[in-house]
């Protein structure tokens, strides 16, 4: 992109090495962002309804395996948790062990949803001490031409050290795109567990409704 002689990608090539590490963080934030929006799309909308359904079938007494699964089919994370709820209610399972069940499996479909958000915290965490770094090793560099050469000016200083403020600007804008995203797919997770959580509440209160009846 070059308008009124400012060529970006230019720049960033004369960066220095320091910019293609970024480059390849900026590439592997991007395929991340894109896997977690595709995994979590729809899952709070899906537990809704699967949870609504599994308790139609056990208020009419359907509890088969085949008719449970169905209800919650579509959706992974629904299926994991909601399924297994609806299965310890329909064989009569106290209400304590429905809970414990619920726990156990809104933990591992977290854990499953959570998967390489590590790359997005790392990414965003290292990204501005890289660019730091190849700032400070173009600078270096560009003092250590001036003193071989014995040329100098505003000129020869300033092209330099704008090559080399090329690295930080882009670690700063792969770390902040890459901590926002891990921040929304957070706020994400919690909607979801949230989601969750109020689907096999309601499996249980159903549950402790029949044992009282």
């Amino acid at each position: 992109m070059e308008q009124g002689g400012f060529d970006l990608f230019g720049l960033i090539v004369a960066g220095g090495i320091t910019t293609y590490p970024l480059v390849i963080g900026s590439i592997l934030a991007l395929a991340v962002v894109i896997d977690r929006l595709l995994a979590l799309r729809g899952t709070e909308r899906a537990a809704a309804r699967a949870g609504g359904r599994l308790l139609e079938l056990l208020a009419r007494g359907a509890g088969g395996e085949d008719e449970l699964a169905r209800a919650a089919a579509g959706n992974r994370s629904a299926a994991l948790v909601l399924v297994p709820v609806a299965r310890a209610r329909a064989r009569g399972a106290a209400p304590e062990e429905v809970a414990r069940v619920a726990d156990a499996r809104i933990f591992e479909a977290l854990d499953g949803l959570r998967e390489r958000l590590w790359v997005l915290a790392t990414i965003g965490t290292i990204a501005p001490f890289v660019g730091l770094f190849g700032t400070v090793i173009g600078i270096m560099k560009s003092f250590h031409f001036i003193s071989e050469t014995g040329t100098g000016g505003f000129a020869v200083i300033a092209a330099g050290i704008s090559e080399a403020l090329v690295a930080t600007a882009l670690g700063l804008g792969v770390a902040v795109v890459s901590v926002a995203f891990y921040n929304y797919f957070e706020a994400r997770l919690e909607r979801i567990e949230a989601a969750l959580r109020i689907q096999t509440g309601h499996i249980a209160e159903a549950a402790s409704a029949a044992l009282a009846a």
